[in-house]
């Protein structure tokens, strides 16, 4: 009984964490994949200036491009 549930636990957690690698992977590599949900550079500026208001232009665009 408690190989069965150890079992199950592991592949539970192993399903999971499958799902959840794809669900993450997002082919939005180039522009022409982009669903009309995803927000580029121009948009996110006053959200950016909200949370870091002491960064130069020339900081939110090295972020910007660092985190997308």
């Amino acid at each position: 009984m408690k190989k069965k549930v150890t079992a199950l636990v592991f592949t539970s957690l192993l399903l999971f964490g499958m799902g959840g690698i794809v669900f993450a992977h997002d082919d939005t590599s180039n522009e022409s994949n982009r669903s009309n949900d995803d927000w580029g550079y121009e948009e996110m500026v006053p959200f950016m200036k909200d949370v870091h208001p002491n960064l130069s232009d020339e900081q939110f665009e090295q972020m910007y491009e660092f985190c997308h």
